[in-house]
């Protein structure tokens, strides 16, 4: 199990289309600490369907895209169209 495979059940579960984690909500979340640079650096939280960044995988695999406030140390999680699109019956 990576470490982000949390985060990824616990969006794929959520029925919101906007959910706002602070990290401490997302460490909790993972049962892991973030690294250091999730507090420093907005690429940590850059949405990348093809890149080399395993967070951005999970919530991308869950239908979501991340956009991270660094000086409230929140990430607002939305879903995407496709995903809305693929969780109706």
């Amino acid at each position: 199990m990576g470490k982000y495979d949390r985060l990824e059940e616990f969006l794929r579960l959520t029925p919101e289309t906007e959910i706002t984690l602070s990290f401490v909500q997302i460490e909790t979340i993972l049962g892991a600490r973030l690294p250091a640079s999730a507090q420093i650096y907005a690429a940590l939280w850059a949405n990348e369907k093809n890149g080399p960044h395993v967070q951005a995988k999970a919530w991308e695999r869950a239908g979501f895209k991340a956009q991270a406030s660094l000086t409230g140390q929140t990430v607002t999680f939305r879903r995407t169209t496709e995903a809305k699109l693929e969780r109706m019956p």
